[in-house]
């Protein structure tokens, strides 16, 4: 049976504990033995890239912060405290959105209250998300406050942009970067989802999302709640994510597209290459994507070729590609799609672009590294140099 498909995964598995949150388990320990040992501090600093969970975080310390049977690292989640906090109605836990709340008058008005005691809880929670929006006076009326807050508060501020907070508001906090999953994480993650909503799936389908992601837990979901909308049902009658359903889905330019173009350009095959990336743009994909995806590849290949660990999807493939070409003719085809990119930046056809960064990436190939090159030149030019030299001195 299928679980409550009204709401939205992101929002359904959203994480209640601090054992729930995939991933951060340095964050966890760290937070958990400060509640467990008593030494909360007044004022916590949560960053990292959007949908990975900060905001979440802040919710699960208020409410360890404020449960029945707090302070405690396991909230229970039932009682009216964890309930009404994670429903964003508890009178003791205020979350202040800093991007549409920038001035200082807003956090004044936030604030106005914050000498009284909690009216239901422990503690007073102020939660402010996307801090580094604040203005500079915002800032400095925050700061009063930082400097000697009340015993029974505390501020968890969450921004992606840790580097616009002042360094007089970071060195009064305890800072706590949250990482982004890697594909791995976030495959058996939404493996685990899936066999909970009774959903069947290709390996291949959720690695793609995976990869998609770009690390996010939230924006892993969201894509998933879509591609579970365009899937078909098995013979059962239960939900099948195809991997090809995905890839129409999501529109999404695939490593092995992107290994297929790579083998047609180190094997100077122009006019396939040029067929290829003809349909591919036809498919909807920007140029951005292609050269992003053909670097990802080449970068597959320059690990591989120097033993450094990479993914196993397409092994063979990408071991294959590695051995044909040497390291040199790989940072070369790197640095000609890197340049490529801030050329996007330039007035002109971006199909022109790629279609010239492809020829050009063919030739590439064929050129000799610089070593080889002076080798020629020691065996060929110069010695004909030489005896040019010699009879004309003759």
């Amino acid at each position: 049976m299928l679980g409550n498909v009204n709401k939205v995964l992101a929002l359904k598995y959203r994480p209640l504990t601090f054992s729930a949150l995939v991933g951060q388990d340095f964050l966890v320990k760290t937070l958990s033995n400060a509640i467990e040992f008593s030494r909360i501090h007044h004022a916590y600093l949560l960053s990292g890239t959007r949908g990975i969970g900060k905001t979440t975080t802040a919710r699960i310390i208020a409410k360890a912060l404020n449960c029945i049977n707090a302070p405690t690292a396991n909230p229970c989640g039932i009682c009216e405290h964890c309930v009404d906090i994670a429903k964003g109605s508890h009178p003791d836990v205020f979350e202040f959105d800093a991007a549409s709340n920038t001035g200082i008058d807003d956090v004044k008005k936030l604030l106005e209250g914050i000498v009284y005691e909690p009216i239901r809880g422990k503690k007073k929670v102020y939660i402010i998300d996307e801090v580094h929006m604040l203005s500079e006076k915002a800032f400095n009326s925050l700061l009063k406050t930082l400097e000697e807050p009340p015993e029974n508060v505390i501020f968890i501020f969450a921004t992606t942009e840790r580097n616009e907070v002042p360094i007089t508001i970071l060195s009064r906090c305890q800072k706590f970067f949250l990482k982004n999953l890697s594909p791995q994480q976030l495959f058996e993650h939404l493996c685990n989802i899936c066999k909970s909503e009774g959903i069947n799936f290709e390996d291949g389908a959720l690695k793609i999302i995976s990869q998609k992601a770009d690390g996010s837990v939230r924006d892993s979901l969201s894509i998933l709640d879509q591609v579970i909308i365009a899937s078909d049902k098995n013979n059962e009658g239960k939900i099948f994510i195809k991997t090809q359903s995905v890839i129409e889905t999501i529109n999404v330019f695939n490593k092995a597209q992107a290994i297929e173009l790579l083998q047609n350009i180190t094997c100077n095959n122009v006019l396939q290459a040029m067929q290829q990336i003809n349909a591919i743009l036809l498919n909807g994909f920007s140029e951005v994507e292609v050269i992003t995806q053909l670097m990802e590849v080449v970068n597959d290949c320059l690990k591989q070729k120097n033993g450094l660990q990479t993914t196993q999807e397409y092994q063979n493939v990408i071991d294959n590609l590695s051995q044909k070409n040497s390291t040199p003719a790989l940072m070369g085809l790197w640095q000609v799609c890197l340049k490529s990119l801030r050329d996007f930046n330039l007035p002109g056809s971006a199909k022109t672009k790629l279609e010239v960064l492809i020829i050009k990436m063919c030739h590439c190939t064929t050129l000799p590294s610089p070593a080889e090159l002076i080798e020629r030149l020691k065996d060929e030019g110069l010695n004909a140099i030489l005896s040019q030299t010699s009879a004309s001195l003759a």
